[in-house]
């Protein structure tokens, strides 16, 4: 799985709508990740500065090629929904 992202765009209060290209299973679908800046601080031990983001977003695996499964009883046992959360702490270089 990997995500290029196209733009960012500031929506308030800390949060952003980042967009970009998600790239799953061999296709390559535009997504729309909800992030919010979780704010900036420094590393007391290392002096570099630490800088925090969490995103998520909804697909359909359907929409990325990945449509097997299994029923039990007429009854799907894998959902469509794929829930995707991402949080990251990324430490600022000079």
């Amino acid at each position: 799985m990997t995500f290029a992202s196209t733009a960012v765009k500031y929506i308030g209060n800390n949060r952003f709508i980042i967009g970009g290209d998600l790239s799953l299973h061999g296709v390559t679908r535009p997504v729309q990740l909800r992030s919010l800046y979780t704010g900036t601080n420094k590393d007391m031990l290392t002096d570099a500065w630490r800088i925090g983001l969490r995103s998520h977003t909804v697909i359909d695996r359907r929409d990325f090629g990945m449509t097997y499964n299994q029923s039990r009883a007429e009854t799907l046992l894998i959902g469509n929904e794929v829930y995707i959360d991402i949080i990251i702490e990324a430490i600022l270089m000079e």
